[in-house]
Formats: structure tokens, sequence, C-alpha cells
């Protein structure tokens, strides 16, 4: 899905908004409560319609990539950062998916 369906998609989903507050919240409550409708409708929809462009364009040149270590470099970072047990046998092999950089960060500083 490119930049301007999604866009589109979130524009339908306005006007649905828009639609619905229109014919139940205003037949029912009056034209202040309509308005507020309104209102809700589209700041919602566009902070959801931000927060998917934020993803997509982040997705389209990524910068953080993990990083396979080497047993050398496993081994050396064991050494410095003190482990607990169940620490120590989430590395016990050299070749398991958490031999990345961010695993170090995690169980170091998360």
């Amino acid at each position: 899905m490119g930049f301007w369906l999604g866009t589109l998609i979130f524009i339908a989903f306005e006007l649905i908004g828009w639609f619905f507050v229109k014919t139940v919240v205003g037949t029912r409550r009056g034209r202040r409560h309509e308005l507020l409708g309104q209102v809700l409708v589209a700041a919602s929809v566009v902070c959801c319609w931000l927060i998917w462009v934020i993803v997509y364009m982040g997705q389209m040149k990524v910068r953080v990539c993990a990083t396979r270590l080497s047993a050398a470099s496993t081994r050396r970072l064991l050494s410095q950062t003190p482990l607990t047990n169940k620490q120590r046998s989430l590395w016990s092999t050299p070749c398991s998916p958490r031999n990345c950089i961010h695993s170090y960060f995690f169980i170091k500083y998360g």
C-alpha cells in the first residue's frame, strides 16, 4: 500500500466518521454535540494518520539494524558484563539469535 492510497483510506475514515456523527449524534443531541463529535472524529483520524505516516516513513529507510556478534566479541562482552545465571544461559550458544547487539543492550540496561 502506497502513501497516497493509505492517505485516501484515512480520508474515507474521516468521511465515514463525519457522516456517522451527522446522522446519529446530530439527530439525537443537537448542533452543539454534533460539532463536538465532528471535531473529535477529525482529531482522532488525523492523529491516527500521523502515526501511520511516521511508521510508514520509518520503514522506507531503516536506521536500526541488528548485527550478529562474533563468538570472540560475545565472550568479551560477557566477561565485562556481570550476568545472572538465567541471563548467562540465554547466551550459552554463539549462534543463538540472542547474540545481537540489541540483546546485549537489553540485558545490560533493560
